[in-house]
Parts: structure tokens; sequence; C-alpha cells
């Protein structure tokens, strides 16, 4: 019968810093305390760059934020981290890391706390992604997966189960890139920074080899429709559009592409059986041939119709997802003290 306390968040009490480490730039946000972005920014970055160098930019990217916001320091709360590795939990280092090379096993959270002056976290991106998906697109999914195909070499995952976030024992689970799919990966060594479905199948890879064919004369209908499009990079909406012309050169190598990450949606939902699998990361809502053939493909190897969708927010998924994440640390670890004393 008491009457309830009510409590509401001032988004100006202090805000939030989010960057997301990629291969070639680092995205850096600025936010209020109830996730709405105040600034950004992006800053190149070289993937042999030292860890000094890498500190500079990290300390140049907040100080301009800061600046855009017109926001003093002494308000900002915390930051988070995002990169395409595993990390420990344990101790905050990062144990693997496909693109950032710099960032392997060294104490990267302690050089950013120093840098910074402020509380950090460090998550996986792929499982921020998997978070952001689910909060803004699949509130009511309990078990589901994410694939998150990068630009570069990395593929990633994210697992939740009964809505909360698997991680594994050492904090591995959902790297889909280590899956092995065929016998013949035991005759090399162990893949070291890059999994095995990731050496085979991530896009980069998938790039490298119709790039291969172009500089023999072959693929010449995608090689057609880059010089109309006036481009050099090649992307999956080029492959696909290609592949839908009837590039055959083109068609062999995304097909081929296409088996080897259903094996691994296939492997996904026979081992945890989850109600929705995603697709997303530099793959978004307008790959449909690419949906089209995994599905096709995955209908073999399962005996019911998978869901499997492609992602809605691409690569915002892990920006809505580290917002998230870090809000809740913030809230759940620095700010709940902070409502007790007011209280009393």
């Amino acid at each position: 019968g008491r009457r309830p306390e009510i409590y509401r968040i001032n988004p100006d009490y202090g805000y939030l810093m989010l960057y997301e480490m990629r291969a070639k730039e680092i995205n850096a946000y600025f936010a209020d305390l109830v996730g709405e972005i105040k600034a950004e920014i992006q800053v190149p970055v070289e993937q042999d760059v030292s860890m000094e160098e890498l500190m500079v930019l990290l300390k140049q990217a907040y100080t301009s934020l800061l600046d855009a916001a017109k926001v003093d320091s002494a308000r900002v709360l915390a930051a988070g981290i995002s990169v395409p590795g595993v990390v420990n939990e344990e101790n905050m280092r990062i144990e693997r890391i496909p693109d950032i090379y710099r960032f392997r096993d060294a104490n990267v959270y302690e050089s950013i706390m120093n840098v910074l002056s402020i509380p950090v976290i460090i998550n996986n991106v792929s499982r921020l992604a998997l978070v952001g998906e689910k909060i803004k697109c699949y509130p009511d999914c309990k078990d589901m997966a994410l694939l998150s195909f990068t630009n570069y070499y990395g593929v990633g995952g994210g697992i939740i189960i009964n809505n909360e976030l698997c991680k594994g024992k050492r904090y591995a689970a959902g790297e889909v890139g280590d899956m092995f799919f065929d016998k013949s990966n035991f005759n090399t060594d162990y893949c070291g920074n890059m999994g095995c479905l990731e050496s085979h199948a991530g896009l980069q890879v998938m790039y490298d080899r119709i790039q291969a064919l172009m500089d023999k004369g072959r693929a010449g209908i995608l090689k057609g429709i880059m010089e109309r499009r006036e481009t050099k990079k090649l992307t999956l909406g080029l492959v696909e559009e290609a592949v839908a012309k009837r590039d055959f050169d083109v068609a062999d190598i995304f097909y081929d592409t296409m088996k080897i990450w259903s094996s691994g949606i296939i492997n996904i939902f026979s081992i945890i059986d989850p109600e929705v699998v995603v697709i997303g990361g530099s793959v978004n809502s307008e790959n449909t041939l690419a949906l089209e053939a995994v599905k096709h493909f995955v209908s073999k190897g399962v005996y019911y119709e998978p869901d499997i969708r492609l992602s809605k927010l691409g690569n915002k998924a892990q920006l809505y997802g580290g917002l998230h994440e870090l809000r809740k640390y913030v809230f759940s670890e620095l700010l709940t003290e902070v409502v007790r004393q007011q209280k009393h």
C-alpha cells in the first residue's frame, strides 16, 4: 500500500564515450545517459599502428568529441571499447583479435585507463551487435544467434540463450570464424589469428579470389559493372549483381562461400537450436541473393525450416549494443551507490 519511489534519469548528469575498433578506422561516439548520440568522429588507423600511436589516436578522438559536444571531461563517466576479438573479462586482456594486431595479448585495458582517466569496459563487437539486434528488433526472442562478417577477413558471432549472453568458460563462445567445416582443415597447423571458416569464407577472402580472376582477364561481367560504377572496390552488393547477370566465374566463388557460411549456420542450429539466426556486420538487408543462397543450402542440413534473417541494423547494431552494455555498467556499477546515498 506504500507509494512507489519514482526515479527519473537526468540525461545530462554524465556522459559516455564509445569506441568501435575496426581494421582501418576507429569510430568514436559521445552520448548522454539515455544513449542519445551528441557527437561522433571517425579516425583512420593503420593495422600495424603501434600501441603508443593508438593511444594517441584514442586521446585525440576523446578531446575532439568533448570539444564538439561542449562538455567538460569531468562529466564523462565511462568509456566502452568494442573489438573484434576474444576478451578475457577476468583480466580484460584481448587474447585473440583478427584485424588490430597490436591489441593481441597487450594490456590494452590499463593503457586506455591511463590515457582517458575514466572507468573502461571492453567487449566483443559481435556480441554487442547481437545485443543491438535483440533490443531493437527482437525484444521477445529468448534464443538467437548472430554471424557478423566484416569487410575484411574477420567472422564473428554471438549467442543469446534464455535472454542471457552466452560467453563460455574462456569467453570464446560464438567464435564461429574458428569453425572447422572440412577434414582438410586438419592438414595445416592451428590457424592462429584467423579461424578456419574465416580463412576460407571471410568477405575479404571472397574478394581476393574474385580479384585474382579479374587480374587474369576473367569475371568480365563484374569488371564491366565496376567500370560503369567507376569503382575499384569490391562489395557484396556488386558481387551479387554480377551473379544475377550470370557471371559464372563470380558465381562459382560466391556460391562456394555461401556453402561455407551455411555449414556454420547448420552447426549452430544443430547445437543450440535458436529461434532465429541473424547475418550481419557488413552484410545488410540489401544482400537478398546471399540470404536466398544460405537458406537454400541450410535447408539441406536441417529437417525443419530455420529462421534466418539479414540484419536490419547493419553496422549500427554494435553501436546500439555497445551503448546498452555501457549504460548497464554505469548504472549498476557507478551510479547505484550515488542513488543510495541521495536516498538516505
